[in-house]
């Protein structure tokens, strides 16, 4: 008899604790769902390109969005750096005090190295804080899982589709390469508002620039630190590149509900 009562009891136990258990499933399979479709309110796939699920979640984070990555530390020293020059700066031209001037709008960066002067707080400030920085061993607390890392890698290698952000709203935009250098072309050639150049001669346009800045300094139109900011030697050039964003927002209700059905 007890043996029958203990054997009714522990059924009862455990169909009340899978009872629970498919609760949480459920419930855990109906988060996913809303969790997906609020993300998909971010992301409007025009490309042929199947998304999944953790795609969604990492291109809806935004092409603002920065993962933590391995610290860096050369980058860590050279930060440091600038910020040590910054402070000397501030500590000689701070007991050494000039009349404030207003700063020219065409002013070159000064590479001007402050000498190490004597034995004060601020260069055992700088001293020991790059002894603590040479011993310094961050622990990564990453901002993605592993998958959503990995989806990035993905992405950044697939050469068939563009991921832009839309003209207005917060959307990220994902298109067929094919179709983005379609539309881009088609608008360069319409005829109106661009206009094709034959022969692009950048060394030739960087000669005339240069010859008329000369010319201006001569006739004193312009004094010599505009002089040195205008001029071109030692500078690169290139051809700058055009890029396109979507608008989105034009398209009619209709067609963007099929698009994201399509998803």
């Amino acid at each position: 008899m007890g043996h029958t009562r203990r054997y009714y009891k522990n059924k009862k136990r455990n169909k009340t604790k899978n009872k629970h258990i498919r609760f949480k499933h459920n419930l855990a399979i109906e988060n996913k769902k809303q969790d997906l479709n609020f993300h998909k309110e971010f992301v409007l796939n025009l490309s042929k390109r199947d998304i999944t699920e953790t795609e969604f979640k990492v291109i809806a984070k935004g092409l603002k969005f920065v993962p933590t990555n391995k610290c860096n530390h050369r980058q860590l020293i050279k930060d440091f750096q600038s910020f040590e020059r910054s402070l000397r700066l501030k500590y000689y031209f701070g007991t050494n005090v000039r009349t404030a001037t207003k700063n020219h709008p065409f002013k070159i960066k000064s590479n001007f190295q402050v000498p190490i002067i004597g034995d004060n707080s601020i260069e055992k400030y700088i001293f020991y804080t790059k002894y603590e920085l040479s011993k310094y061993m961050p622990t990564i607390k990453y901002n993605m899982s592993k998958s959503e890392r990995e989806c990035i890698k993905k992405l950044k290698i697939d050469n068939t589709i563009c991921i832009h952000k839309a003209d207005k709203n917060n959307t990220t935009v994902i298109q067929n390469k094919r179709d983005y250098l379609t539309e881009g072309e088609s608008q360069l050639n319409d005829g109106i508002h661009y206009t094709k150049i034959i022969n692009i001669d950048i060394e030739n346009t960087r000669k005339i620039v240069n010859k008329l800045v000369y010319r201006m300094k001569e006739n004193d139109e312009i004094d010599e630190m505009s002089f040195k900011f205008l001029r071109e030697e030692g500078k690169t050039f290139k051809t700058p590149k055009a890029y396109f964003l979507p608008k989105i927002h034009k398209l009619s209700t209709e067609t963007l509900e099929m698009y994201q059905n399509n998803v």
